[in-house]
């Protein structure tokens, strides 16, 4: 996925495979994925990782999930046994959910009746 809403679960497959790109039935290999979002303030490099689930499917096949609740721009990283698996990582933005009103807020001189 490149663009998801935050507040709401995303996923994708990604597939087993050996060297000559046949895919891989029942693969023993253990699989991570996690999605890294840098600081929004210009200079904060600080790094906030948000894991995912990866579930085997069948023929080979696992689902990849996240569920993010911070609008953003991501580094998606999957490893297969500590290694970092072809075309990974790659980038992901997270955009803002839904308008929720009881969440909504007013700032200003006027806004406090003044």
């Amino acid at each position: 996925p490149r663009n998801m809403s935050a507040d709401s679960f995303t996923s994708f497959l990604m597939y087993s495979r050996d060297k000559f790109d046949n895919i891989v039935v029942g693969s023993l290999g253990r699989f991570e994925a996690f999605a890294v979002r840098r600081g929004e303030d210009t200079g904060n490099l600080e790094s906030i990782p948000s894991s995912a689930t990866v579930i085997y499917k069948d023929e080979g096949a696992y689902e990849v999930g996240f569920f993010l609740t911070c609008a953003g721009h991501y580094r998606v990283v999957m490893l297969a046994d500590g290694l970092q698996l072809l075309n990974s990582p790659f980038d992901m933005d997270v955009l803002p959910g839904p308008l929720i009103v009881s969440e909504s807020t007013l700032d200003g001189g006027g806004a406090d009746g003044g």
